[in-house]
């Protein structure tokens, strides 16, 4: 950064050589949404989910076999930053759900704290992790992870919330997660992406379908729950979105 910088706030966007110098953090930005579809598209539009036959798309969390991770924050020498996701991404997966929007128009600057609001069912009856990740596909179809957050969730605590008597997969949970904030600079033509699944391990413990802390200790591998279905909504009547703050708009 220059040493002429007079800005409280000073940051180097990822994907770019340019720095930012800034008054406050997060900046002021303009609020994009994106809206997961269940053919596993992110589409600018909320009227795309109208057009949709399908509303749902399904995986499986098993925590004898935990989604592993690749990069992200974490003070690994070997297994932090941006990372080539191939090898979560493989086709053969049913833990993982990959939303992916078509190439962009135009540059987009992604700067301040990302989120998601993700409509799901489960047959977790205790305790369940909803992971979002942000990524970014260049043109050659490389994907690289941006930033990404993990919610636990109690599923009785949301259960009453929502209104309902006892958990069932016939229930519909309003879930946020933080992705936490971000930098970044999207190149015209590339893709951005979106993870939804419920393990990062080792980034994360893998969920045992315990609520309390206290028990977790005592957990052993033969006790570990079998795997619970999650089903992500993403319907016009309950919308799954991913929040970006953008510092110009894009459509």
């Amino acid at each position: 950064p220059s040493k002429s910088r007079c800005h409280p706030v000073c940051i180097q966007l990822i994907n770019s050589g340019d720095w930012l110098q800034m008054d406050t953090w997060p900046p002021r930005s303009f609020r994009a949404e994106m809206f997961l579809t269940a053919d596993q598209g992110l589409r600018w539009h909320r009227a795309d989910l109208e057009d949709s036959r399908r509303t749902t798309i399904d995986y499986t969390y098993d925590a004898s076999r935990p989604t592993p991770s690749a990069g992200g924050p974490s003070f690994s020498l070997w297994n932090a930053g941006s990372k080539n996701q191939f090898f979560i991404e493989r086709r053969d997966r049913t833990d993982l759900v990959l939303f992916t929007a078509p190439p962009s128009e135009a540059e987009i600057e992604v700067v301040g704290d990302v989120r998601a609001i993700l409509y799901i069912s489960t047959s977790a009856t205790k305790s369940l992790d909803v992971i979002a990740r942000l990524c970014s596909v260049s043109r050659l179809g490389f994907s690289h992870n941006i930033c990404e957050g993990l919610t636990r969730v109690n599923i009785q605590e949301a259960t009453n919330r929502a209104g309902y008597k006892a958990a069932s997969m016939d229930n519909v949970l309003k879930i946020e997660v933080d992705l936490g904030p971000t930098a970044f600079l999207h190149q015209a033509g590339e893709r951005l992406r979106l993870h939804v699944t419920s393990a990062a391990h080792p980034r994360w413990m893998r969920n045992v379908g315990e609520t309390s802390i206290g028990k977790l200790k005592d957990v052993q591998i033969s006790d570990l729950p079998g795997p619970s279905e999650v089903r992500i909504h993403a319907s016009a009547a309950k919308p799954s979105v991913l929040h970006m703050p953008l510092l110009r708009p894009y459509i």
